[in-house]
């Protein structure tokens, strides 16, 4: 290799080296990331999983059911920044409410929430309406009215919903007409009358009605 060859060999290296730290760098970042999370769910006694054909990536799902969880507990989560990737969370029999859930506005890939046997009331649903991919969503034995179901006709992607053991009748169902991907609804100790089913079949007639 000539002088001037192997000049310009180093000038490329080194104009190549600070790209190589960014990337190192971000990498890092995003394991630190990662790693405070997971430690930070097992701490709430909680699990956390990742794809299994990527042991070292983003973690795909959370189960925190039956934890003293509240909404303090999920911010320091969200605080983490290293959420961007979840698609499960299982927040059932926890302390959650709205305010909690407002905290998870804009997490693109989620695409379940279990929120059954909480305090989650009607306004609480609404932070719900920032998920764009949200499909399955558990709100059995909570607080929730015909009112709260308005707020479900801005998350048009819902396959499964469980509205059993809450307070919604008939009046209830009109906002579910909507969902033309609703495939699976739980109504069961609900005051949801055969007349009302027979409504909402003729709206959705593929989707499965559970009572």
């Amino acid at each position: 290799m000539s002088t001037r060859s192997a000049r310009k060999f180093v000038w490329h290296a080194c104009l190549a080296l600070p790209l190589v730290a960014v990337g190192c760098s971000r990498e890092s970042q995003e394991k630190i990331r990662t790693d405070e999370l997971i430690a930070k769910v097992e701490a709430l006694g909680g699990t956390s999983s990742r794809e299994p054909d990527q042991p070292t990536g983003p973690v795909r799902s959370i189960d925190l059911s039956e934890k003293k969880v509240d909404d303090q507990a999920l911010t320091t989560l969200v605080q983490t920044h290293a959420l961007g990737s979840l698609r499960t969370l299982d927040l059932s029999k926890t302390g959650v409410t709205g305010a909690g859930l407002a905290k998870l506005k804009g997490l693109k890939d989620l695409e379940m929430i279990d929120l059954g046997d909480s305090k989650i009331n009607d306004p609480d649903l609404e932070p719900l309406t920032s998920l764009p991919n949200l499909k399955d969503l558990g709100l059995n034995s909570t607080q929730i009215t015909n009112a709260g179901l308005e707020f479900l006709k801005a998350v048009p992607h819902l396959e499964t919903l469980d509205l059993s053991n809450t307070a919604i009748d008939d009046a209830g169902l009109e906002p579910l007409k909507s969902l033309k991907h609703l495939t699976i609804l739980k109504l069961s100790e609900t005051k949801v009358t055969d007349a009302g089913v027979e409504s909402l079949k003729k709206a959705l007639p593929e989707c499965n009605i559970e009572r």
